[in-house]
């Protein structure tokens, strides 16, 4: 399903379709939802930063990774693409704290401010492609060549996807059942073995 919309084209692709209606199937919960609307937001933050700096992407495409956002233009400085990557987990610690004030208030909010500070958070680990990775490039790039840049994120990227599959492992034993961290995990090292093959 493809979409244009100002000059943007949206896809969204089947896993992603079909991903999305088997979470409103079985979570009974509601936690899912919760997550997906966190993402929403996540997403939102890069999109709205891109906006402010007059760099509104040529494409945006709908995955269960994520959105995929191919630029209509080369970044102008690496100072530029580290704002709009810190844009997205900014957006959820935002979130995380009007809703922590709300509850105070309200009640009943502390699960979505939970789940939005835990997506900033797990975002932001230094692990390419999550932004956290991309924006240690980005800055390293800033600081010194990119060859050398990409060598270091590489490098904290494996050390990182190894210590959380054996946080996935540990988890799944624990729970017994909850293979989430591990399985994301996984996902992280199969996309660092793809990159480093290109």
């Amino acid at each position: 399903m493809t979409l244009n919309i100002r000059g943007t084209n949206l896809s969204a692709d089947t896993l992603f379709t079909s991903a999305l209606t088997l979470m409103f199937i079985f979570d009974k919960s509601g936690s899912a939802q919760i997550g997906l609307c966190a993402a929403a937001f996540h997403e939102f933050g890069h999109l709205l930063c891109m906006a402010a700096l007059s760099d509104m992407p040529r494409s945006i495409g709908f995955t269960p990774f994520g959105m995929r956002i191919v630029r209509s233009k080369p970044s102008p400085s690496y100072l530029h693409e580290a704002a709009e990557t810190a844009a997205g987990p900014a957006a959820n610690l935002l979130l995380a704290a009007l809703l922590a004030v709300l509850g105070r208030f309200f009640g009943g909010l502390s699960k979505c401010m939970y789940v939005n500070a835990l997506m900033a958070a797990f975002n932001l680990l230094p692990v390419e492609p999550l932004d956290g990775g991309r924006l240690l490039r980005c800055l390293l790039c800033a600081r010194t060549s990119c060859a050398a840049a990409q060598r270091i994120t590489r490098a904290v990227s494996v050390i990182g996807s190894v210590a959380l599959t054996v946080a996935g492992v540990i988890l799944l034993i624990k729970s017994g059942y909850n293979f989430t961290m591990l399985a994301v995990s996984f996902y992280l090292l199969a996309y660092l073995t793809a990159d480093v093959r290109r």
